[in-house]
C-alpha cells in the first residue's frame, strides 16, 4: 500500500508515517462497509485490534474527527482505494 500512495508534498496535516495509518483506516472503512466516518472513529476507539491493525499503537491515538476528513477527502480525489484495490 505504501508503494500506491504518496503523501502529497503540499501536505503538512501528519507526519508521513501518519499518512499510511491514515490510508489503512481510509481502507477499513470501505470493507468494512461502515457508512461514516464517525462510525469509523467510533469502531477504532472501541476496538483496540482494528486500531493496532491500521497502525496506531492504542486506540486512545486516533486522531480527530477533522483529520480524517481532511486527508479521506484528499484520498478519494486521488482514487487511492481503486489504485490499491
Amino acid at each position: 500500500m505504501e508503494e500506491t500512495i504518496k503523501q502529497p508534498t503540499q501536505w503538512t496535516v501528519r507526519p508521513a508515517q501518519e499518512w499510511s495509518v491514515l490510508c489503512r483506516a481510509f481502507i477499513a472503512k470501505s470493507v468494512l462497509g461502515l457508512p461514516t466516518t464517525r462510525s469509523l472513529i467510533d469502531r477504532l476507539k472501541s476496538d483496540e485490534s482494528l486500531a493496532r491493525i491500521c497502525g496506531w499503537s492504542h486506540a486512545s491515538k486516533v486522531p480527530h474527527e477533522s483529520t480524517f476528513s481532511r486527508v479521506f477527502g484528499q484520498l478519494a480525489r486521488l482514487n487511492v482505494a481503486e489504485r490499491i484495490h
